[in-house]
């Protein structure tokens, strides 16, 4: 509302980043896994079946948008970290033949001559069925020596420690996740897989270099505690949908002596420059106006869940203008989530704007 020209209340801009983040090779190939995985489940599937098992496709989707924050998230997909270090010792052209068999539709079992179900392969380059190796092969205590039966007899050993994921081979064919993408892993995050708790990835390390180039850090405010300031620190708020991923980052924060707090000490200590929050509780009207940048660690299917965290610091009180940065990873489901919260918000202004026309007759 104006007066005399002037808004009523003026309150400070509002700016929105998009960060579009380069994953890691091993984060990488383990989201090709999870999605090719979920393509098989889905393939040949009937439009009807789609719309009965909606459910079953959301948790899917979940599992894809989970993994672009943190393998470890997704506990009991360990079994992929296991494969990723067999595909690396395999040789190139043995893992390029399998694989592309499989994309043409050409492999078989070696046990039962069928396409492969849940395919693995083994060490020796050879693919079965996960259920028809274990079976019939492995587990089963009449067969006395447990070794590849491909002709002219294979007779290498298989044991479990031996198979591996069969999509886990685009990591060492896909030549992008070798050379382009992002790997700063650095010594000390080398002990840990990326299916583990300790792993730091590529989705935390990118906010806590943000939170660190807008917060005064430990050895900042040891150096300037001598000079006297009336402007108020900077402070952050960072949004998740997953209460693991909480978790994940406050343990991150911590080693990085970044404090963080409850609301109430987030509001009034100069001391506690971020807080971590689910999205749920971004939309119960609390008043963050202490913090002037917010961090959305994963985009929302609807987009006004988004818009009502932000506005947690974006709104009367506020005195400084607000940095809003959103992290996404690059060529993934939240590409495509992006598209659809552009598609429903040009779908709600086409709606507002007709009923506009019709309720004044313009």
């Amino acid at each position: 509302m104006l007066l005399d020209g002037e808004p009523i209340i003026k309150i400070p801009t509002k700016t929105i980043q998009l960060s579009k983040i380069d994953c890691t090779k091993e984060e990488r190939a383990f989201y090709l896994y999870l999605e090719e995985n979920s393509r098989q489940k889905l393939r040949g599937r009937s439009k009807e079946y789609m719309q009965k098992n909606y459910v079953h496709i959301l948790a899917l989707l979940s599992q894809l948008r989970q993994a672009c924050n943190h393998p470890f998230l997704l506990k009991g997909k360990q079994s992929f970290d296991h494969s990723l270090g067999l595909a690396k010792e395999l040789p190139v052209e043995v893992a390029a033949n399998v694989l592309e068999n499989m994309e043409k539709g050409a492999a078989k079992c070696t046990m039962c001559s069928e396409p492969p179900v849940k395919a693995v392969v083994a060490t020796c380059g050879h693919v079965f069925c996960r259920d028809c190796v274990h079976d019939n092969l492995i587990n089963k205590e009449e067969v006395e020596e447990k070794v590849c039966p491909a002709p002219p007899h294979c007779g290498k050993e298989v044991s479990p420690e031996s198979l591996l994921l069969a999509y886990a081979l685009k990591f060492v064919l896909w030549p992008k996740l070798e050379s382009d993408a992002t790997s700063s892993i650095t010594s000390e995050d080398e002990p840990f897989s990326i299916c583990e708790s300790g792993y730091v990835s590529s989705k935390i390390r990118a906010t806590i270099n943000i939170l660190k180039s807008i917060i005064n850090t430990e050895d900042d405010h040891d150096a300037t505690a001598s000079i006297p300031s009336e402007i108020a620190p900077a402070k952050a708020i960072v949004f998740t949908q997953w209460t693991g991923m909480l978790d994940l980052l406050e343990h991150s924060l911590s080693c990085n002596n970044i404090e963080e707090r409850a609301v109430k000490e987030f509001n009034t200590d100069p001391e506690v420059g971020v807080i971590i929050m689910s999205l749920k509780a971004g939309n119960l009207g609390l008043n963050m106006v202490a913090a002037c940048h917010v961090i959305m660690l994963d985009p929302w299917w609807n987009p006004s869940a988004e818009d009502q965290a932000v506005d947690r610091a974006h709104r009367i009180g506020q005195i400084r203008p607000v940095t809003v940065s959103r992290l996404t990873i690059k060529d993934t489901v939240e590409d495509r989530i992006l598209s659809l919260q552009r598609s429903f918000l040009n779908s709600f202004l086409s709606v507002f704007y007709n009923a506009v026309i019709k309720h004044y007759k313009l």
